[in-house]
């Protein structure tokens, strides 16, 4: 990445940003690897980038901000393509089926090394690989998410299409993918462990989905973990085998009744297509910085800093810190506040205070309001008190009937998800992990709701409508 520390004036104005995601308890660490991807690397690849961003690192978080529906505008860009162009579609798909086998490849690689004995420079090579993987796998990946994180064109495209035919309440149903993802298998091979498990079948379990809890720099999912889960689920194991064991949920014959034409069909087999490809990428990123784990651990020791600090350097100031040309004190620069702009494709990074100046320019309090819109994704009603779920941390607060707020959903998620009567996220569309799995245990979902994690606080009584998209706050806690 080329960045300037220019103390220029940026043509930043206080209106119309938008702020398309958030991760939470992690460094500084997965904004290098997207922000090279798509505001970089993209231009070598599709001759356009992202641009008008503003990705912001503060007190264990990353909010990822677009100014003027810059990103929206490339996704519209992106699903002309994939409506256009018939070969475009299969060409994405191939690069995350690639991008899965060369992961393998490099775990195998990382495996087949004692690390501990690697040269400095083998270290670099590893970590270069690694990151040469990532950052042009999120060149590809953002075709998918520019179409539904800022603005879901995939899923109005489609809900315009059933509007016209009088069938809005088949939007769930139709877009579901008739093949199961790698989430969605997990959840099965869950459900049959704590149907009769032992020794070796966890074992087995471990060995195949180690990964699924990572994230960008969590934990390697192990027995402990996974033995406490067991016993906290208690839901009805056969009824939850027999959702998920059906892969279809009647779409192909929803699908056929609907007379679609050629162009409705492109849209219909599109929304699908994202859905599973967005859960592939999720798996890969997921296997892939866990699978790097090792390496990055040993970079740490031999900087003599905390794996949590090593994070906050780029793969190229790694390599000078480990020729002792590196200044250690941009690390707790970086660990208070710092802001990666590209504005009218100009890169700067700052730190600091004047990182801390920009993001005022950027960020501001939305209006309380009591009624909230979002996106639908799975039909029904819910009326309860909600708890905001920020990760797996926050467990413990949501008790079974409660409404589960949250940015967006992930797996590691998955074990308390089922106990929520209704899940509503303030990011994604139809193609959101949330709103998948939501369809798959029947649970109302309203996404996409702006502002959500501000608007509502813990014990908040909700009122969901999630067939209008509607969330209505019936009692405040502090009123």
């Amino acid at each position: 990445m080329v960045v300037t520390k220019s103390e220029n004036k940026m043509n930043i104005l206080k209106e119309n940003w938008f702020r398309v995601s958030k991760d939470v308890e992690c460094s500084v660490y997965p904004t290098n690897y997207v922000y090279d991807g798509i505001a970089v690397k993209s231009d070598d690849i599709f001759g356009f980038s992202a641009d008008d961003l503003a990705f912001v690192y503060m007190d264990n978080t990353v909010e990822y901000w677009f100014y003027n529906n810059s990103y929206s505008r490339i996704g519209s860009k992106f699903f002309r393509m994939f409506i256009e162009d018939p070969k475009f579609l299969p060409f994405i798909a191939k690069k995350h089926f690639e991008m899965e086998k060369k992961c393998n490849s490099l775990n195998k690689k990382i495996l087949s090394l004692d690390i501990k004995r690697c040269t400095n420079k083998s270290l670099i090579n590893l970590y270069r690989e690694f990151y040469y993987l990532i950052t042009n796998f999120w060149v590809y990946t953002y075709t998918l998410s520019s179409m539904e994180l800022e603005k879901p064109i995939v899923t109005e495209k489609v809900a315009e299409i059933l509007k016209r035919k009088g069938k809005e309440d088949l939007l769930p149903l139709i877009t579901t993918p008739t093949r199961p993802t790698k989430f969605k298998e997990e959840q099965i091979d869950f459900l049959n462990l704590k149907k009769k498990f032992n020794k070796k079948k966890i074992i087995e379990y471990l060995d195949k989905y180690y990964w699924m809890h990572y994230g960008t720099e969590g934990g390697v999912l192990n027995s402990e973990y996974l033995l406490k889960n067991i016993k906290s689920h208690n839901g009805d194991l056969e009824k939850e085998l027999k959702k998920l064991s059906q892969t279809t949920y009647g779409t192909k014959t929803a699908e056929a009744k609907l007379n679609l034409n050629k162009y409705e069909q492109k849209v219909i087999k599109l929304a699908r297509a994202v859905i599973y490809l967005k859960f592939m990428r999720k798996s890969i990123l997921f296997k892939l910085t866990c699978d790097v784990r090792p390496v990055l651990l040993e970079i740490a020791a031999r900087l003599k800093t905390s794996f949590k600090d090593s994070l906050y350097l780029h793969v190229d100031e790694v390599e000078k810190a480990l020729e002792n040309k590196l200044d250690y004190k941009i690390i707790e620069e970086r660990k208070k506040f710092t802001l990666f702009l590209k504005i009218n494709g100009k890169h700067s990074m700052f730190t600091g205070d004047k990182a801390k100046e920009l993001y005022t320019h950027i960020a501001k309090e939305p209006e309380k309001k009591d009624e909230l819109k979002g996106t639908l994704a799975m039909g029904g009603y819910a009326k309860n008190k909600v708890k905001k779920i920020v990760d797996i941390n926050d467990s413990h607060k949501l008790k079974k009937g409660e409404i589960l707020a949250s940015y967006a959903t992930n797996p590691n998620l998955v074990p308390i998800m089922g106990r929520a009567s209704a899940i509503l996220t303030e990011e994604g569309g139809l193609t959101c992990h949330a709103a998948i799995f939501a369809r798959e245990f029947k649970i109302p979902c309203v996404v996409g709701i702006k502002d959500l994690m501000q608007l509502v606080e813990d014990g908040d009584v909700l009122e969901v409508d999630a067939k209008k998209g509607k969330v209505k706050v019936i009692n405040r806690i502090n009123e």
